[in-house]
């Protein structure tokens, strides 16, 4: 006997049809931010300045708020903890 359960043949779903239509809608969305700031601009460091696309710019400091915002409670809750400890 075969334990794995194979997909559903038909018609696909209508919550994938919309989860795809979602996904659709969204990589449309972020190729056109991605061709909308295509051009170089140029960063400041404290040593040093670079010439970067823009969208690299803002990827990269989406991807550092986001790991400041996951990071900051966890961080914080130890400290909390280190400080209810005799």
């Amino acid at each position: 006997m075969n334990s794995v359960a194979e997909p559903p043949k038909g018609p696909m779903p209508r919550r994938s049809g919309i989860r795809m239509a979602v996904t659709s809608v969204i990589v449309v969305l972020l190729v056109a931010f991605v061709v909308g700031n295509s051009e170089t601009v140029r960063m400041s460091f404290i040593f040093f300045h670079a010439h970067v696309r823009l969208i690299w710019a803002l990827l990269c400091t989406a991807i550092l708020g986001a790991l400041a915002d996951r990071l900051a409670p966890q961080i914080g809750a130890r400290r909390r903890s280190k400080a209810r400890k005799p």
